[in-house]
């Protein structure tokens, strides 16, 4: 992992940049600018002979090979609806109402990603600079 956190602008940290490789070899790059005032996402995937280009909520580009297998431009929805908060709670509450399990909203899939955020936040705060590997223990 390597983690490097600045402030811009302000007295408070606002850029985040880390490379995060995992244990199965995945490797993710994480880069954050909060002071700029405006949303800007943009998301890259990559895997072997496929890669997507994603700018939420409108736009999503997959390619096969050098083969373009999707191209999709949609109509700016609501913001609610764009990032998954309608579904997602709409989902939350049948499971709760139909007194089951619901995979995509478990509590060790939350506990996963605040481990991540808290690795990469102590990283900073420990002042290192080179790489270094870390081990979350993520929960079963």
């Amino acid at each position: 992992m390597f983690s490097k956190t600045s402030q811009f602008y302000g007295d408070e940290d606002n850029s985040f940049n880390s490379v995060i490789e995992f244990e199965n070899n995945c490797v993710g790059i994480l880069s954050c600018y909060r002071s700029s005032g405006i949303r800007y996402e943009r998301l890259e995937i990559h895997g072997k002979n496929i890669a997507a280009y994603i700018r939420p909520p409108q736009y999503a580009q997959i390619y096969e090979g050098n083969r373009c297998i999707l191209l999709e431009e949609s109509k700016i929805a609501p913001f609610h609806h764009a990032y998954g908060y309608f579904d997602e709670v709409d989902h939350f509450i049948k499971g709760i109402k139909q007194n089951k399990e619901i995979e995509e909203n478990n509590i060790s899939e939350a506990l996963k990603t605040m481990q991540l955020v808290y690795a990469i936040k102590e990283f900073q705060n420990k002042g290192l600079t080179e790489i270094s590997k870390i081990h979350i223990n993520f929960p079963k």
